[in-house]
């Protein structure tokens, strides 16, 4: 399974497809038949993390791009309850190497 899902609209064009609104989330779960609940969003930014929430994934912060200042910005408890990684790259190691634990 592959595909590549983005939203082509303008920030200020109020579709559903850009986040932290979840409606790309919602076509990827239609075009693979498969429930999104519970699975990993990795994410640099507020709006990856409140979507990640929103579409009941678990949400893991990457301090690439926006991540590092992001992270400065979110309270103890947020941190404490949040996967943070210092790269892409990171966060996918972890999450595999843990997966099959």
């Amino acid at each position: 399974m592959s595909g590549i899902f983005y939203c082509p609209h303008k920030p200020d064009a109020g579709c559903d497809c850009r986040k932290p609104r979840t409606g790309l989330l919602q076509r990827i779960e239609e075009n693979f038949h498969i429930p999104l609940a519970g699975k990993f969003f990795v994410g640099d930014s507020k709006k990856d993390l409140q979507a990640a929430i929103r579409f009941n994934m678990k949400p893991v912060l990457v301090r690439t791009g926006n991540g590092a200042s992001l992270e400065k910005q979110l309270d103890s408890d947020t941190l404490q309850n949040l996967p943070v990684y210092p790269n892409l790259l990171r966060a996918v190691e972890n999450l595999i190497l843990h997966s099959h634990a």
